[in-house]
């Protein structure tokens, strides 16, 4: 009797250890295949590694909260300290750091072939403009490969985790300015032409800098400018002249506003930087902008959230008082 009880004993404990042992070893597995622990298991994401211990965010890439991690390689992370003067990882201030490393995660698994083209999403950043209001990024298609913000390229998608999903990429994505928003666009290529080009003002600088905004910019798209072009009888832009397309593109952008498309109501007058105003029209059937000359723009892209303010993409250029 005493045998038969030793022997059941035995069964217990052996099999209690084998799944106590069983249960550490799936514990350990989760942990591993967690976005941080495939991170860390990578040998092209050293540094990436590093840049989320140092900003503490490989305890939110750990956790339960589904993400997209869009991971730049070893070489990414050595041309961006590169262009940008840093020798190691740890001399990039650490609050700038950690919102660079944001701008790269997106909320939920998004597999590569559900990626949006040529539109835009949320990631999890948040810029000068607003502290609340997660930045843009666009997505594109360029010869079969995605394209993010006009800079990285995702060369090896769908690493799938636990809690998420890595699409890698071969270059770091900076914090998005309006300027980098418009010329990342290709919607937007006459816009940034235009605002390159023009030698009355330095646009670049302006809508690059976070020392004068924040700005909503009203961004008119390629065929805007087309149709401008035709309704002022002119061959192309240089024909109007760089000191009346400036007063034009000075009447595109508010000052000292991240203005949301909610908070464009009905009858809302707007002051721009070229001092003229124009006015919102809003029904349940169009959202549109009526400049000082009574011409219609409908808005067609709303709330491009950048660093340094707010796009609103138009499908007519508004004219100011050019009399």
């Amino acid at each position: 009797m005493n045998l038969l009880k030793n022997k059941i004993l035995l069964i217990l404990f052996v099999s209690i250890s084998v799944f106590t042992s069983c249960d550490m070893e799936d514990d350990a597995n989760a942990k591993k295949d967690t976005l941080n622990g495939l991170v860390s298991d990578n040998d092209d994401f050293d540094s990436l590694q590093k840049a989320l211990e140092v900003t503490d965010l490989s305890s939110t890439l750990s956790g339960t909260e589904t993400f997209t991690l869009f991971a730049p390689t070893d070489t990414a992370f050595e041309n961006f300290l590169a262009e940008n003067n840093f020798a190691t990882i740890e001399e990039v201030p650490t609050s700038v750091l950690r919102q660079i490393l944001l701008n790269h995660l997106v909320a939920g698994k998004i597999k590569q072939e559900d990626l949006p083209i040529n539109a835009y999403i949320n990631s999890q950043a948040t810029g000068f403009a607003s502290n609340s209001a997660n930045l843009s990024m666009y997505f594109r298609n360029v010869s079969g490969e995605t394209e993010i913000n006009g800079i990285a390229t995702v060369t090896n998608g769908n690493i799938y985790a636990s809690n998420g999903v890595i699409h890698k990429v071969n270059a770091v994505l900076k914090l998005p300015t309006i300027i980098d928003h418009i010329i990342a666009n290709p919607n937007l290529s006459t816009l940034s032409t235009a605002l390159e080009s023009n030698d009355q003002f330095d646009f670049i600088a302006e809508l690059s800098s976070v020392n004068n905004g924040p700005y909503t910019m009203i961004a008119p798209m390629n065929t805007a400018f087309s149709s401008l072009l035709v309704e002022l009888d002119q061959p192309n832009l240089a024909a109007i002249g760089n000191s009346t397309l400036a007063q034009v593109l000075k009447y595109h952008f508010v000052i000292t506003t991240n203005a949301f498309s909610s908070s464009l109501t009905d009858g809302t007058s707007i002051s721009t930087y070229a001092g003229d105003s124009f006015s919102i029209q809003s029904t349940p059937a169009n959202f549109r902008i009526v400049d000082i000359n009574d011409r219609l723009s409908n808005i067609t892209t709303r709330d491009i959230q950048c660093y340094n303010g707010m796009i609103h993409m138009v499908d007519r250029v508004l004219l100011p008082n050019l009399d």
